[in-house]
């Protein structure tokens, strides 16, 4: 509920016209940084939070975490080892698409 509220309930503001201003935050807070109102922006670094994870268990071998002996601080580092580097990916992906569509 609350990975909900947080990611896309302020979306749903903006699916009429005019914006409903009592639902939820209009605009969305993500709208300066993703340069989008659309909760698609979340649906997008989640979508890469797959792919990392995919990459992380399966090429990676959880090499960089491993590393880590205490089991807490191993789950709790590769949880945001994983969403950092996800973030980032789709950061890119959105910078090169802005470079190759202008």
């Amino acid at each position: 509920m609350i990975v909900y509220l947080v990611t896309m309930h302020s979306h749903m503001a903006i699916l009429f016209y005019p914006w409903q201003q009592y639902t939820a935050i209009t605009p969305p807070y993500w709208e300066n940084f993703a340069n989008t109102v659309s909760g698609n922006f979340h649906i997008a670094w989640i979508m890469c939070c797959t792919v990392v994870v995919w990459v992380y268990e399966s090429i990676w071998q959880r090499y960089p975490f491993n590393l880590i002996q205490n089991d807490a601080l191993h789950r709790t580092t590769s949880f945001f080892g994983i969403i950092l580097v996800a973030l980032c990916m789709c950061f890119f992906i959105c910078y090169a698409q802005d470079l190759i569509w202008g």
